[in-house]
């Protein structure tokens, strides 16, 4: 999958008191420990939902997706289906209306990435006298779920 865990952009050091640790370790095990809880939540949403309708399908939670060199983190966490068909996998996202095909999973995800990614790009970053109604709908839920880091 692309989405990945980011590590974090600074840390204090320092020596603690009790402790023949510093700040920079326990910051460090408590970065880990919020990366495997969060993992664990993410396996916990990735539900199988309907195997028996020709192919498989899975809903899968991602609070962010890495594409074009950037971090698109959402709040809230976006909704990914993926659907294999025979040899190939579609990733389907409804709340900006994309979706993408690849013969992997991370190909299907990492393309849907692309996707927002070039709404963004073509939406989010446009000026309102551009866009129809419709796309200054969509531009204002890109700029109220997103947040981005490069």
């Amino acid at each position: 999958m692309t989405a990945t865990f980011l590590d974090a952009p600074y840390c204090k050091a320092g020596p603690m008191e009790n402790e023949g640790t510093t700040l920079v370790h326990a910051y460090k095990a408590t970065i880990l420990r919020a990366k495997e809880a969060l993992s664990n939540l993410l396996e916990s949403t990735f539900e199988e939902e309907n195997a028996d309708a020709g192919g498989k399908e899975w809903t899968y939670l991602y609070p962010f997706i890495k594409a074009e060199g950037l971090t698109f983190f959402f709040h809230p966490s976006i909704t990914v289906h993926l659907v294999q068909d025979g040899e190939y996998w579609l990733a389907k996202n409804s709340d900006f209306d994309v979706e993408s095909i690849s013969p992997t999973i991370q190909g299907a995800v990492e393309n849907l990435g692309a996707e927002i990614a070039f709404l963004w790009d073509h939406l989010a970053l446009e000026r309102d006298e551009n866009l129809t109604q419709d796309a200054k709908a969509l531009k204002a839920k890109l700029r109220k779920q997103i947040k981005i880091a490069k």
